[in-house]
C-alpha cells in the first residue's frame, strides 16, 4: 500500500463479492435482496473506514464518523437520478489520485478520489456509461454535416490568430472520426455503439456532441497529464442558445447550455467565426433536445399573408415597436428552415411575433427567442426552451395605462443571485434577477388575443396527451356557492386574502365558450373566491386568477400543471385564525419554488383540498376511483399543549408507535390518506408526528397551545431521488434518516438569493427503532419501488439488463 494514497484517502479497489458477503452478513438490511454488488473501493489506500459501493441499482457511499466510527452515515445515489459525470485522470508527480464526480436531481455533488495505481479510472467511466439513463432521441432527426467543406477550404490562419482564438477559448471545427477513435482507444470514455456527430478544439481542449451525451475535455496542467472528461446527457439540458459574430473584431460565436442542475446551472463554449459551423451545432442540439415531433394545431390562424405595420407614429407612441405584435408565421416558417435553418424539417411555426428588433417564435417543439444585438445587428442570439422543460406559465393582461400584456413562463433553470451591497464603499446593492428561471414576454395589448394566447400555451405545455392521470375520479364539481360575505367578514376576507366556495359550473361553461382557456378534456371540480380573485383546481392543474390595481383591468392568470408540484402541505385554521393554508411545492427557483392560498375558515374543507391534490399527485390510474366524503368545515381535532409535549423538548429523536390506529384515523375520520394508501411505520414526538406510507412521506405539525392547528406536509417518494440515513454514535439515542428531493427550498431572497434542493430529516430514537430498517424502507419505494415515472406497473420488457463490465484492481 502506497503511503501517499493512505495519506491523501485515496481509495483502492476491493473484490466486489467479498465487499457483499460482508456486507450482507454484518448489515443484513443495507441491500436489497435483488441488488448486487459490482464495484467496491475502500478509502486510504484499502486501509479506511470509508467505503463506496456501485450495486446494480445505485452508488452506495458509507462514511464513518467519529472516534471508533460507530456513528455511520450511508448515502445512496440512484443511477436513473444521475444527471452528469466526470472522471480526471492524475497529474504528474505527487498527483497520484484520479477523481469521479456525479450529479444528480437530489443531490448537488458527490465526488471520490481513487488510487490511479490501483484502479483504471477509464474503466469506472464506461462502467457509469452502462448505468445512467441516457435517453433515446425522440422525433425526426435531421442531417448533420460532420464538417463543411467551407471549414476545410479554409486557409491556415496566422500564428497571431491561433494566439487569440487560444486567449479567447475560442473552438474549431475538426473530423469527428478522429476524436471518436480517440476516445475510444487511448482515453476509453465513450461506449462502443456511440458515434461523434460534431467536434471542435480549443487549444489542448476538446469539445464533442454524440448520439448520447456533451462531452466537454479540459486538459489541465503545464504537463497536460491531468484531463477532466465531463460528460452532460442530452435530458439533462433544459434550455440552449446559440450566438453569432458580431461586427469588427468580435471574432467568436457561442453556445450556451441550460440544465437544472445546482452548481452547474450553464455551460457555454466560445467557437471561431468561419471555422466552426454554428447552426450545426444548434441542429444536433435540436435533435436530441426537442423531443418528439408534434402535429401542428391547425386551428391556430398564423397570419398568412398578412403584412407587417412595422409600426409607424402611432404605434410607435403606443408602444407597439417594442412590445411584440404578431407577424406571418408562415413566412417566418419558410425563413427559419432555410436562412438560417434553425428549425428541424418536421418542427413548424405556429405563432410567430415581432417587436422592435427582436423576435418571438411558437413551434410545434419549443419557445424559440431571436434577439438581435448591437448596433449593427449582426450578433444575433436563437434561444430555444422545449415545451415539456417549463414548469408553469401566466399571462397578466394590460392595465388601465399599459401597452402590453404579459407571459410569465417558469422554468427549473438559474437565476442572477444579485450582489450585497457595501454601506462603507458607499456600493448598493444588486438586486437578483430571474433571467432563465423566469422567461418575461410582452406583447402589444392591441393586436394580440389574450385568451387565445393562453389557450395555446395551455395546449403546447399542459398536453393532456401526456399529463399524469393519477387515480380515478369523477369529474363532477365538489364545491358549491357561497353567500358573499358582509360585514366583518367580509373585511377579514379582504384584509387576509381568504377564499371561500363557488360553483365551478358557471366557470366551466365560460371558460370552454366565451373565454376559452381551458382545454377541450379539461373540467374544473373545485373553485374558490376571494374579493375579487379566483383560485380553480381543474383535473390537470391548479389555476389562479389575480385581479390587480384599482380598476382591475390588470389581471394575472397562472397555470401550475400537476405534474410540475413536487410536494403540498395543507395547514388547518387555528382557535383563533380566519383562515386555512394549502402551499404547492415546486422545482422552480423563482417567484413559483412555494406557491401559498389561503382558505376562509368554516367556509372550506381543507382536507378535501388535500385529497384532491393525493390522488393526482401520489395516486396511479390503476388505484380504484377515489372516494370523497361529506365536506367538513370544521377544524381537525387537535391535541392541547400537555406536560408530555413539554417534556418530549428534551428528548433526541422520535419515537415510533404503532400504525393500526393510524391507519383507520388517516382513512376514515381525517381524510389524509388515498384508498389504496397504508401507513407503513410513523413515529411522534410530543404532537408530531412521521409518516412513511407506501407512496409518499407525510409530516404532521401540530402547532399552538390548543393544537388545532396542524400542518400536513407530504413528499411523494416519486420525488425523492436521493437519501441517506446515519446510526446512532456512542452517546447518542438518536438516528436520523433523509431524504433529497427535487424541491426548490428558497434559504434567503437576497441579494444574494440563495435556493438549494429541500433535505427532509427525521430523527428517531434507537431505543424503539433500527434505522437499518428505514434505510430499506427507502431503498424499496425510492429505488425498487414496483412504479414507472407515469405510475404505471413496470412490465418485464420495460427492464433493461446491461453486460457486465469487468475492471481488474492492481494490488
Amino acid at each position: 500500500m502506497p503511503f501517499l494514497d493512505f495519506v491523501f484517502g485515496n481509495a483502492y479497489g476491493v473484490d466486489a463479492k467479498e465487499a457483499e458477503e460482508k456486507l450482507r452478513s454484518k448489515y443484513p438490511l443495507l441491500l436489497h435482496p435483488e441488488e448486487k454488488i459490482e464495484l467496491a473501493f475502500t478509502d486510504r489506500g484499502g486501509k479506511g473506514r470509508d467505503k463506496e459501493y456501485f450495486t446494480s441499482h445505485r452508488i452506495l457511499v458509507k462514511d464513518g464518523k467519529g472516534i471508533g466510527s460507530k456513528r455511520k452515515n450511508y448515502k445512496s445515489i440512484p443511477y436513473e437520478h444521475i444527471t452528469a459525470f466526470s472522471i480526471q485522470t492524475a497529474g504528474a508527480l505527487l498527483d497520484g489520485d484520479s477523481e469521479l464526480a456525479v450529479w444528480s436531481t437530489g443531490i448537488a455533488r458527490h465526488s471520490f478520489d481513487v488510487s490511479s495505481k490501483n484502479a483504471d479510472i477509464f474503466a469506472i467511466c464506461q462502467f457509469l456509461n452502462m448505468k445512467i439513463s441516457w435517453g433515446d432521441a425522440a422525433g425526426t432527426q435531421d442531417f448533420i454535416e460532420s464538417i463543411p467543406a467551407s471549414i476545410l477550404e479554409k486557409k491556415k490562419q496566422t500564428k497571431a490568430g491561433n494566439l487569440i482564438d487560444i486567449l479567447g477559448d475560442n473552438a474549431a471545427q475538426i473530423h469527428p472520426a478522429e476524436v471518436e477513435d480517440l476516445f475510444k482507444t487511448q482515453y476509453p470514455v465513450l461506449l462502443n455503439d456511440e458515434n461523434v456527430q460534431i467536434a471542435f478544439k480549443s487549444g489542448r481542449d476538446t469539445y464533442c456532441f454524440t448520439n448520447r451525451r456533451i462531452l466537454f475535455v479540459d486538459v489541465k496542467g503545464v504537463v497536460g497529464k491531468k484531463i477532466e472528461f465531463l460528460s452532460i446527457p442530452y435530458t439533462s439540458i433544459h434550455g440552449f442558445s446559440v450566438q453569432t459574430a458580431g461586427a469588427l473584431l468580435d471574432r467568436d460565436t457561442e453556445m450556451k447550455l441550460h440544465t437544472n442542475m445546482l452548481g452547474m446551472p450553464y455551460l457555454s463554449q466560445d467557437f471561431r467565426d468561419g471555422r466552426a459551423d454554428l447552426f450545426a451545432v444548434q441542429k444536433v442540439l435540436c435533435n436530441h433536445i426537442l423531443g418528439e415531433d408534434r402535429d401542428i394545431l391547425h386551428d391556430v390562424d398564423r397570419l398568412e399573408g398578412r403584412e407587417d405595420s412595422k409600426g409607424g407614429f402611432f404605434q410607435f407612441i403606443t408602444g407597439l415597436r417594442f412590445d411584440q405584435r404578431p407577424i406571418d408565421a408562415t413566412a417566418m416558417d419558410q425563413v427559419l428552415h432555410s436562412d438560417p435553418p434553425i428549425l428541424l424539417s418536421a418542427e413548424h411555426v405556429e405563432m410567430a411575433f415581432q417587436g422592435h428588433r427582436d423576435i418571438t417564435i411558437f413551434t410545434t417543439k419549443r419557445l424559440l427567442t431571436i434577439d438581435t444585438k448591437g448596433i449593427t445587428g449582426k450578433k444575433i442570439e436563437y434561444f430555444s426552451v422545449p415545451w415539456e422543460k417549463f414548469v408553469a406559465f401566466g399571462i397578466r393582461s394590460a392595465g388601465l395605462i399599459d401597452f402590453d400584456t404579459e407571459v410569465l413562463l417558469y422554468t427549473e433553470m438559474g437565476f442572477y443571485p444579485g450582489q450585497e451591497g457595501d454601506h462603507e464603499k458607499n456600493i448598493p446593492p444588486v438586486p437578483p434577477r430571474p433571467e432563465e428561471s423566469m422567461l418575461e414576454l410582452s406583447f402589444n395589448k392591441n393586436v394580440v388575443d389574450l385568451f387565445k394566447l393562453k389557450y395555446y400555451l395551455s395546449r403546447r405545455i399542459i398536453d393532456s396527451r401526456v399529463s399524469q392521470r393519477g387515480a380515478p375520479i369523477d369529474l363532477v364539481a365538489m364545491t358549491s356557492a357561497s353567500p358573499d360575505p358582509k360585514g366583518f367578514d367580509f373585511l377579514f376576507n379582504w384584509l387576509g386574502g381568504d377564499q371561500r366556495e363557488i360553483d365551478p359550473n358557471e366557470l366551466n361553461e365560460e371558460f370552454h365558450t366565451n373565454t376559452q382557456i381551458l382545454l377541450d378534456d379539461e373540467k374544473c371540480l373545485m373553485a374558490f373566491k376571494s374579493g375579487r380573485d379566483v383560485n380553480l383546481f381543474t383535473n390537470f392543474r391548479v389555476m389562479s386568477i389575480d385581479v390587480q390595481g384599482l380598476t382591475g383591468r390588470k389581471i394575472e392568470y397562472t397555470s401550475l400543471p400537476y405534474r410540475s408540484i413536487h410536494a403540498y402541505s395543507v395547514e388547518s385554521a387555528g382557535l383563533w385564525d380566519t383562515d386555512s393554508e394549502l402551499n404547492l411545492y415546486t422545482r422552480n427557483r423563482w417567484h413559483l419554488a412555494k406557491v401559498e392560498m389561503d382558505f376562509r375558515a368554516g367556509k372550506t374543507d381543507i382536507m378535501q383540498i388535500q385529497k384532491l391534490l393525493s390522488g393526482f399527485i401520489v395516486g396511479l390510474p390503476s388505484d380504484p376511483k377515489m372516494i370523497f366524503h361529506p365536506k367538513n368545515y370544521e377544524s381537525t381535532e387537535g391535541k392541547a399543549l400537555g406536560l408530555s409535549s413539554f417534556g418530549a423538548v428534551f428528548e433526541d429523536g422520535m419515537k415510533e408507535i404503532d400504525t393500526t390506529d393510524l391507519n383507520a384515523k388517516y382513512h376514515n375520520d381525517l381524510p389524509l390518506l388515498l384508498e389504496e394508501e397504508k401507513i407503513l411505520r410513523a413515529f411522534q414526538l410530543a404532537r408530531d408526528i412521521f409518516l412513511y406510507t407506501n407512496r409518499r412521506l407525510i409530516d404532521v405539525d401540530t402547532k399552538g397551545l390548543t393544537g388545532k392547528r396542524i400542518k400536513y406536509k407530504s413528499v411523494p417518494y416519486k420525488h425523492v431521488h436521493g437519501f441517506a440515513f446515519e446510526t446512532a454514535g456512542h452517546l447518542d439515542n438518536d438516528a436520523e434518516a433523509y431524504a433529497y428531493t427535487t424541491i426548490s427550498q428558497v434559504y434567503s431572497n437576497g441579494p444574494p438569493r440563495s435556493v438549494g434542493i429541500l433535505k427532509v430529516k427525521q430523527s428517531m430514537l434507537v431505543k424503539y427503532t433500527n434505522v437499518y430498517e428505514i434505510g430499506q424502507l427507502l431503498l424499496e419505494h425510492v429505488i425498487f419501488g414496483k412504479l414507472t415515472k407515469e405510475g404505471a406497473p413496470k412490465d418485464e420488457e420495460d427492464i433493461v439488463i446491461n453486460p457486465e463490465i469487468e475492471i481488474i484492481f492492481k494490488y
